[in-house]
């Protein structure tokens, strides 16, 4: 009877040690393909911190917020100069110092040219767990660019499927329209320029994004209805951009009593995880290959 049992004792054992080698093996090969891509694209650095780390898109991408976007800008600084000298013609103090400071931001800003590489570069991995695409703002200089999770998206389509299909007045099939994203959809227009659904694929909680609704029907219709409301707007940190300062999610949170806001506590939890498992010297590595894997 002993000898079946450890017969059976050893062949568990190897197949232990088997799988712990080939997920070793597997990890070296990411990080290697993780390199490999880097030092091809030596632009990527730049980009993976002025778009997934000075926004919420890190959440997006290792945590369960489903969507993120990121202004991206299109109008030339020459387009800007003569914009803020129209505005600021009777104000020469304000003009001057406004027109220093579009110098400087266009001196570091290039996020549109980094943009633009990198949806190129994505082209590469058709099959991929995010979707990356580009809509338009209500300002035509303006652009969105957009990070999607098709797993969480895919979860808040099947669970709020009936207000999508209130709102925009189709039947619709979730992984079919995860399909579209990117793409010049008309029903993804209407989505993201509805704040109850894109307050939901934005990760902010139906309850949240209802009574951003209503408070924004109300202010429109000139109704004094504040005191219904209690909010604090989570903002993004002015310190230095780093994973130590990570901010969490630009939302507005409608507190409830003690500052409890699950989706918050949430997006808390998360940036403790993600500081936990990611440092400034694996970062770039770790989100290439989280992304393309």
């Amino acid at each position: 009877m002993k000898r079946p049992i450890l017969l059976f004792l050893f062949s568990f054992l190897l197949f232990v040690v088997s799988c712990s080698s080939n997920k070793g093996t597997m990890k070296a090969l990411q990080n290697s393909f993780a390199e490999k891509i880097l030092s091809e694209n030596p632009w990527l650095k730049s980009f993976i911190k002025d778009f997934f780390l000075d926004s919420g898109a890190l959440y997006t991408i290792f945590g369960n917020k489903p969507l993120t976007s990121v202004e991206i800008i299109y109008a030339s600084e020459e387009q800007w100069r003569l914009k803020i000298k129209e505005r600021f013609k009777d104000q020469p103090e304000i003009k001057e110092k406004a027109l220093a400071k579009l110098s400087q931001y266009y001196s570091e800003y290039h996020l549109k040219e980094l943009w633009l590489k990198w949806l190129k570069l994505i082209e590469n991995y058709p099959e991929l767990p995010f979707l990356f695409g580009e809509y338009d703002s209500e300002v035509p200089e303006i652009k969105f660019g957009y990070v999607l999770n098709k797993q969480e998206a895919l979860w808040i389509l099947m669970k709020y499927k009936h207000l999508f299909e209130e709102k925009i007045k189709e039947n619709f099939d979730p992984i079919s329209l995860i399909n579209e994203f990117g793409k010049l959809s008309k029903l993804w227009e209407i989505i993201l320029s509805d704040d109850l659904l894109s307050g939901l694929l934005y990760g902010y909680g139906l309850r949240n994004s209802e009574l951003f609704v209503l408070r924004k029907k109300l202010r429109e219709e000139k109704k004094n209805r504040e005191s219904f409301f209690s909010q604090v707007n989570i903002a993004t940190s002015n310190a230095e951009i780093s994973l130590d300062n990570l901010s969490l999610p630009m939302m507005t949170s409608f507190q409830l009593p003690f500052d409890n806001d699950p989706v918050v506590r949430e997006y808390e939890n998360q940036r403790k995880r993600i500081q936990r498992n990611l440092t400034q010297k694996n970062f770039e590595e770790a989100v290439i290959q989280q992304i393309i894997h």
